[in-house]
């Protein structure tokens, strides 16, 4: 396999393995069984690591060399990579991949610690396919997943838990630092919003392991990823996106996930206690009639619109990809 489309196994292998309300984060050896072609696909993964814990995706500029061996190494490959066998069922102690995914965490624990605070990126090396495909800043937001993903995993080690955390923490500044006025990240790929989907994922994973995070940086990424779609109109915003409408639609459904949950929620407790009737819909109504502000029904009732705009979308066989 060309390490050139690894790059595409691994977005493939984190978003099926761990597509929402299946990915375990904190058990991911609780996550469902992984099909047959998948699992070829994590073992040449196991593979094709260094020994250094790292791995490589290869230049955009040198697509022929076919050895994923002799590429150079990159943190966003490397993490994809870990990811992928996390979510296959892989910890840091236990499953098949356990020894990959602790010596990728101790690669790129120290391409973290080596970094300066100051700068958007935390290696000199350009050009990779992560870099090129989505943006120039994909390694910090990538890190940041993989850390906030371990460190439910280091709660024995206290030493190793600090590591984490540090790391994490300095990745989750980075981000909230550079992320443009309209909740961006700067220094977009071929496919920008990729990047800056991937940077949403990271703050609220962050988020998520008890991080302190830029709040405002949130909220921006979040109606940044909102406005690559109009459920009203079904207009889908591509010129972040290489014009793929797949890659906005995707982002939006992503940053609308956890809102449209909590709307879909709180409508489904007020009909289990009586507050609504059964056929009530999930809406800025319903919501506003259980007691939500005007402005906290509208947030979430928008979100679940464009959540649900955006599956219905991608069940559409004409959707270009």
């Amino acid at each position: 396999m060309n390490p050139s489309k690894l790059v595409g196994l691994l977005v493939l292998a984190i978003c099926v393995i761990g597509a929402s309300g299946i990915e375990n984060r904190s058990r991911p050896d609780r996550n469902p069984p992984v099909s047959q072609f998948l699992e070829n696909g994590i073992e040449w993964l196991a593979a094709a690591q260094f020994q250094n814990g790292g791995w490589g995706a290869g230049s955009h500029q040198h697509q022929e060399i076919r050895d994923p061996k002799a590429v150079q190494i990159d943190p966003a490959t490397t993490a994809f990579a870990a990811m992928a066998l996390m979510r296959a069922g892989s910890t840091l102690k236990q499953g098949p991949h356990a020894s990959n995914v602790s010596k990728a965490l101790d690669y790129l624990l120290h391409v973290v610690e080596e970094s300066p605070e100051e700068g958007a990126n935390i290696i000199s090396l350009t050009s990779t396919q992560p870099q090129v495909k989505m943006g120039q800043n994909i390694d910090v937001a990538m890190c940041a997943q993989f850390f906030s993903r371990v460190l439910p995993h280091t709660k024995k080690d206290k030493a190793l838990r600090k590591r984490v955390e540090v790391a994490l923490d300095k990745c989750l500044r980075k981000v909230a630092r550079h992320q443009s006025a309209d909740g961006s990240i700067a220094g977009a790929g071929w496919a920008g919003v990729l990047q800056s989907a991937m940077a949403h994922s990271a703050l609220e994973a962050g988020q998520a392991a008890g991080r302190d995070i830029d709040d405002r940086a949130l909220e921006r990424s979040r109606e940044y990823q909102k406005g690559n779609l109009d459920a009203k109109t079904g207009t889908v915003r591509t010129e972040g996106a290489a014009g793929v409408e797949l890659y906005s639609i995707t982002s939006n459904q992503r940053a609308t996930a956890a809102e449209a949950s909590e709307a879909k929620k709180k409508v489904n407790e007020a009909k289990r206690k009586g507050d609504l009737p059964a056929e009530a819909p999930v809406s800025k109504s319903s919501l506003q009639k259980i007691g939500l502000g005007n402005k906290e029904a509208d947030r979430l009732a928008n979100a679940y619109e464009q959540n649900q705009a955006g599956k219905r979308m991608l069940d559409d066989d004409t959707l270009a990809t």
